[in-house]
């Protein structure tokens, strides 16, 4: 049996290019970064996937053309506020990018073909051995990690994280969409995306908030929307929070380390590669893995 650890998109589209495979997932809906939630009457992506390009080796994404109006402040102190030494390409928005339609779709549909089993923790033993929290013993011929390696006790680098905001709003007079980049370290938010494409009833507004060990408050975040004059607490709907723990990744000797640590231990995508893999990379790494 091939077992994959992860239900995000990675370790879904793994399952289905692999016969006899189990996912392990620890979340209560797959997807992982990509997952939606239903708000109210509306699935909505807890992370807008937006893309530069076309995902070239994969057929099945609709998309939807967006124009963004981009504003950005502070920008050439954004890296020291993330405290990376990159930007990552998923976090860099254009005047023009593609909306993936039918993300949900895509991952219903990838989900209804395999076999997920719920676990909050899972522990490694060795010899291809996973203890799921129940305490069932599953022995797998092959393993296919889409999660942290740290997870297995392998570590790979380091990670800065993302405190994210959801929030449902009416439909504003405004005709752009609009994401706002800030570099100002007084400021608790990196990134605001104005989203009116996404619900043709609501428009919706994602905000990042990074951290790297300790998460802020949400009233000072909700003080610098205000303060920014970009969301008042009065004009929200409804909303979701999440943690994106491992966000931004920082690879410790990015040549040098060993991708497998024995036999039959094969790690894919964003996080099992520990690379800031866009959508489409993380899916022609998975078509190859």
């Amino acid at each position: 049996m091939n077992l994959i650890l992860g239900g995000g998109i990675a370790g879904l589209l793994l399952a289905s290019s692999k016969k006899d495979s189990m996912v392990v997932e620890s979340q209560n809906k797959v997807g992982g970064i990509f997952s939606y939630e239903d708000i109210g009457e509306f699935s909505i992506p807890l992370y807008p996937p937006l893309t530069a390009r076309k995902c070239d080796l994969f057929n099945q994404f609709n998309y939807k053309e967006v124009e963004l109006n981009v504003i950005s402040r502070k920008e050439n102190y954004l890296l020291e506020k993330l405290g990376v030494s990159n930007l990552p390409e998923w976090l860099v928005f254009n005047e023009k990018m593609y909306y993936i339609d039918n993300l949900r779709l895509v991952l219903d549909s990838l989900s209804k073909t395999t076999r997920v089993r719920l676990s909050t923790t899972f522990t490694y033993k060795g010899g291809k051995r996973i203890i799921l929290s129940n305490g069932i013993v599953i022995k797998a011929d092959e393993i296919y990690v889409t999660v942290p390696s740290y997870l297995l006790n392998i570590k790979k680098g380091r990670s800065v994280g993302f405190l994210e905001a959801v929030f449902l709003i009416n439909k504003s007079n405004r005709t752009e969409n609009t994401v706002i980049v800030d570099g100002d370290k007084g400021v608790a938010f990196s990134h605001v995306v104005l989203a009116s494409w996404v619900n043709d009833s609501y428009d919706i507004v994602y905000v990042l908030v990074p951290f790297s060990m300790k998460i802020p408050s949400w009233d000072r975040v909700y003080g610098d929307l205000k303060r920014k004059n970009v969301l008042k607490k009065e004009d929200i709907i409804s909303f979701r929070y999440r943690v994106i723990k491992d966000a931004i990744l920082e690879r410790d000797h990015d040549n040098k380390l060993k991708e497998e640590t024995e036999e039959g231990i094969h790690f894919c995508g964003r996080l099992g590669k520990w690379r800031n893999f866009t959508i489409c990379e993380t899916i022609n790494d998975i078509l190859h893995c």
